[in-house]
């Protein structure tokens, strides 16, 4: 098989999506597959059927595909992260143009291509209600690499809390999270927030107790999280977000918004804690049981793979390209 995933992003960053496409491309690779990544024509070795996966962020123009040389035309894929409606909906920024203007071209993707493949059950609930989606769609959610975020044999005695995300996104509710710590670090000066933010950005007017990490990946990720006791995610809205796989491989105590999404993807982990994201004090009591309650034990980790992801794609290549060949008959 022959897969294209169609992105302008730097899969070299530590974002989300970009992760998901470097982990799912090594893993089809690892499997036998051809993959190429970006918006240049790919000159697959092989013959054979091409998959083509967008992401959101960019899609080649119809006619652009009938005119490379790829032998049978793509069959194309769209990868729903999430929507832009629901990020919307969730930050109420009802004025967004950049919301509104993603959310045109979720919705033009949702028709053009043949399928989707969702992160989460509520992706494609979403495309459907907003978008119409059309076509097949499975749910296959996000990975990890388990030979990095290996099980912890203990965790950190040192109260610290992670954060791991781009702390100039609105959605990830960053404000409400750090009233939150302050709190915390008013009772206890020896509290620490580690944040690794994905850009790197400082955050204006930083508090004495967060720690600005920069960008990291791989070990050094993983290293970073080692030393904290939990991890806090308390967006208003995410997909499938791949730090709290990394989190659960690792066995590392999460802090969650009580949303729908983070339920779906921290389902039988046996260490979290399901907060109000828009309740500080809910955060902050969440906060102060997990750093200093005084529990050292290692959860059970809770272990996905890119390998896992892989596999359940290929099986879904195979019913959209039989599907395909129904079409044609």
């Amino acid at each position: 098989m022959n897969v294209w995933q169609y992105t302008v992003l730097d899969v070299n960053s530590a974002g989300g999506v970009e992760k998901h496409i470097t982990g799912v491309s090594s893993a089809l690779e690892k499997l036998g597959h051809e993959v190429h990544i970006g918006t240049s024509a790919p000159a697959f070795k092989t013959k054979g059927p091409v998959i083509l996966h967008t992401h959101g962020d960019a899609w080649p123009h119809p006619r652009f595909l009938a005119t490379v040389k790829l032998g049978a035309r793509p069959a194309w894929i769209q990868i729903c992260h999430g929507t832009s409606v629901g990020r919307v909906l969730a930050c109420k920024e009802y004025l967004s143009l950049s919301g509104w203007k993603g959310s045109l071209r979720d919705f033009l993707l949702a028709r053009l291509a043949a399928a989707a493949v969702a992160v989460s059950e509520r992706a494609p609930e979403e495309a459907r209600r907003y978008f119409r989606l059309k076509g097949p769609a499975a749910v296959i959610p996000n990975g990890t690499n388990p030979a990095v975020f290996t099980p912890l044999e203990s965790l950190s005695k040192a109260p610290r809390l992670a954060f791991l995300g781009r702390t100039g996104d609105r959605v990830k509710n960053i404000p409400r999270l750090l009233e939150a710590c302050a709190g915390v670090a008013r009772e206890h000066p020896d509290f620490e927030l580690w944040m690794a933010p994905g850009t790197g950005e400082e955050i204006t007017g930083k508090p004495a107790f967060v720690r600005n990490l920069g960008q990291l990946g791989g070990t050094a990720l993983s290293g970073a999280l080692s030393q904290c006791r939990a991890l806090a995610l308390v967006s208003f809205y995410e997909g499938d977000p791949l730090v709290l796989y990394e989190a659960q491989a690792m066995g590392l105590p999460v802090i969650a918004s009580d949303i729908p999404q983070l339920h779906e993807a921290l389902r039988d982990y046996g260490a979290v804690t399901f907060v109000d994201p828009n309740d500080p004090a809910s955060i902050g009591k969440a906060i102060h049981e997990r750093i200093y309650g005084g529990n050292s034990t290692v959860p059970r980790p809770r272990i996905r793979s890119w390998d896992d992801v892989a596999g359940d794609l290929v099986k879904f290549y195979g019913i959209v390209l039989s599907e395909r060949r129904k079409a044609t008959r």
